[in-house]
């Protein structure tokens, strides 16, 4: 029994060794050297009868057979296909806002009758703002008013008819109030600018500019 087991092994013997590497390389795992330093496996086959044995890398295969090496992993595959978008998440948080303020108590006194700058709010970052301006005016003589707001190429405006106390028509103090909304592509600024109509002295006071840094905006213009 023991012959025909071994004369089966010697015919079969590179059957028998794929069999045991297919199994998880038990075969050869106790086998000092074995796989190689480069993590392949080496061996000698006969060049008649395709007998394989394992030898440890760099030992010289017999005249009658031919060396032989093998990766224990086949070469990695290509990608898979991409798989499906998962679920979409959750909103975030409400992110922070920020505010920034020009302030001026007092002038400039005698504005022109062509835009005078009252009061400016420089160096804002980029992004997308609410801007708000107000300012008070006060008059020597009756005359008409008018104040802009400007932030890049968005503008508002609101104009008043002021004058002495007492004069007819005429408000002793106005309060003046503008707001728009713009977004900077880069670092800009809000000014607020004020003209005359007639030859009247006036004077501007407690001018305040605000600008709220938003996460976005959006500005429309509608007809009703």
């Amino acid at each position: 029994m023991r012959s025909r087991i071994g004369a089966y092994a010697r015919q079969h013997h590179l059957a028998l060794v794929s069999l045991f590497v297919a199994l998880g390389g038990t075969s050869y795992a106790v086998v000092g050297g074995i796989p190689g330093r480069d993590g392949r496996l080496h061996g000698c086959y006969q060049k008649r009868s395709g007998a394989l044995r394992l030898v440890k890398q760099g030992k010289a295969c017999r005249k009658s057979e031919r060396a032989i090496a093998w990766s224990q992993v086949g070469p990695r595959g290509t990608a898979g296909a991409p798989g499906q978008p998962g679920a979409k998440g959750d909103p975030g948080p409400i992110g922070p806002s920020d505010a920034f303020a020009a302030a001026r108590v007092s002038g400039p006194t005698g504005i022109n009758t062509t835009a005078t700058p009252i009061a400016t709010l420089a160096s804002l970052p980029a992004g997308s703002y609410t801007i708000v301006a107000k300012t008070e005016l006060h008059s020597d003589i009756n005359t008409d008013v008018l104040c802009k707001l400007v932030a890049g190429s968005d503008t508002d405006s609101a104009d008043a008819f002021v004058g002495p106390s007492g004069a007819a028509g005429a408000a002793f103090v106005d309060v003046l109030s503008t707001e728009l909304v713009h977004t900077f592509t880069a670092t800009g600024q809000a000014q607020l600018v004020c003209q005359r109509d007639l030859a009247a002295t006036v004077t501007v006071s407690n001018t305040r500019i605000i600008a709220t840094k938003l996460a976005s905006a959006t500005s429309v213009d509608v007809t009703g």
